[in-house]
């Protein structure tokens, strides 16, 4: 049996993890101008880069599969949580500031937006869907198509906001500004790690096999001094994409990261203990925190101060309180996915072979049928 690589989980529970201080720090009034928001920080250009660089590793075998098993075996695992679960966190965030505010529902529509969009917290999921699609449909091209896609994804953001678009081309410098497009600038920031990591599959699994060797440790350092400079551009149109640039230039430190991690006693099998039940903290912390957070502390009498007489009063305090809050939605989505009928949400059930036999049987139905010789019927 294959040894499971350990440095996909940890990359993926680094991602996590980050992820969640980041949302514990929005949630929790002025949780934003904490010490730990500030050091997560840091970390922003790598949270989901590196997340997207392994989702990619992994989804490399899309590749082999036919327009069917790719809708069946991938797209319905993706599908199926994005779409129960995106509407329920959108209403139960409504419905606290409805109890706060008394501000009104949405819409119907406004769920199906959402669903069709990628709005909300789980637009990583309808980012992942769209993400595979470009993936297998690469397949039908020459692999140097794969690259100038990567390419066009990086320059996109600079080309889409620079002043001469705008000028002269403006109907596509509006696709920003779409309503039906909100997800474009960031899927075009995050669409390169991703494609890199299945067409660069190789090369990230031999450099993370020999990531102590001299030449590794040097690619790295070399990406972090770059990247580092590049992420200090100036403010302009092409930001976002000197950001993709150095983004995509950390990530081989990242991943010497994730394998010396990998390597730490109890560390690294906790870190990656998390990264191997993504989905169910990115799908729970986030209800939790609505929920708990939401609706009993954060309109709290006494409100909230970065310093205050009582500990129970500081925003530190809280965003303390609400990061085991937010790691307790992830297990309650591991119990409702281990829940008969309601766990099917969270990790569907395999309807390929239904399919294939669906498949079988119209072949079967459609096969013109066999008319018996005359030889055949005299006997």
């Amino acid at each position: 049996m294959k040894e499971r690589l350990s440095w996909p989980d940890v990359s993926r529970g680094l991602s996590i993890i980050g992820v969640l201080i980041l949302h514990v720090g929005m949630a929790v009034p002025y949780g934003t101008e904490t010490a730990l928001h500030k050091m997560n920080d840091e970390f922003a250009p790598l949270r989901m880069p590196l997340f997207f660089l392994v989702s990619g590793f992994f989804a490399v075998k899309v590749l082999r599969m036919s327009f069917v098993e790719l809708c069946t075996k991938r797209l319905w695992l993706l599908a199926v949580p994005f779409v129960f679960w995106t509407p329920i966190e959108r209403w139960l965030k409504a419905a606290e500031l409805h109890y706060a505010y008394e501000k009104a529902f949405p819409i119907r529509k406004d769920y199906v937006e959402a669903v069709l969009t990628g709005q909300g917290i789980y637009w990583f999921l309808h980012a992942l869907i769209a993400f595979t699609v470009i993936l297998w449909a690469t397949k039908f091209a020459p692999v140097w198509v794969s690259y100038v896609i990567v390419a066009v994804s990086v320059l996109g953001p600079g080309l889409l906001l620079s002043p001469w678009t705008q000028e002269h081309l403006p109907a596509l410098a509006g696709l920003v500004g779409h309503p039906y497009l909100p997800f474009l600038i960031k899927y075009l920031c995050y669409l390169p790690p991703f494609l890199l990591g299945a067409l660069l599959r190789p090369h990230i699994a031999n450099f993370a096999q020999n990531a102590f060797h001299p030449f590794a440790m040097f690619i790295a350092a070399a990406g972090l001094w770059m990247g580092y400079s590049l992420l200090h551009a100036p403010e302009g149109p092409w930001k976002d994409t000197t950001n993709i640039v150095s983004s995509l230039l950390f990530l081989p430190l990242a991943v010497s990261v994730a394998v010396f991690l990998g390597y730490v006693p109890l560390l690294g099998k906790g870190i990656g203990f998390i990264g191997r039940h993504t989905l169910q903290i990115y799908i729970g912390h986030q209800l939790a925190l609505t929920a708990v957070f939401g609706f009993f502390f954060r309109y709290r009498d006494e409100g909230f101060a970065l310093t205050a007489d009582r500990l129970v009063d500081t925003t530190g305090y809280w965003v303390m309180v609400c990061i085991p809050i937010a790691f307790a939605g992830g297990l309650v989505m591991h119990a409702v996915q281990k829940t008969p009928v309601l766990g099917w949400t969270m990790k569907p059930p395999a309807i390929a072979p239904l399919v294939e036999s669906a498949q079988y049987n119209l072949r079967a139905a459609m096969r013109p049928a066999r008319i018996p010789s005359r030889e055949t019927d005299l006997e």
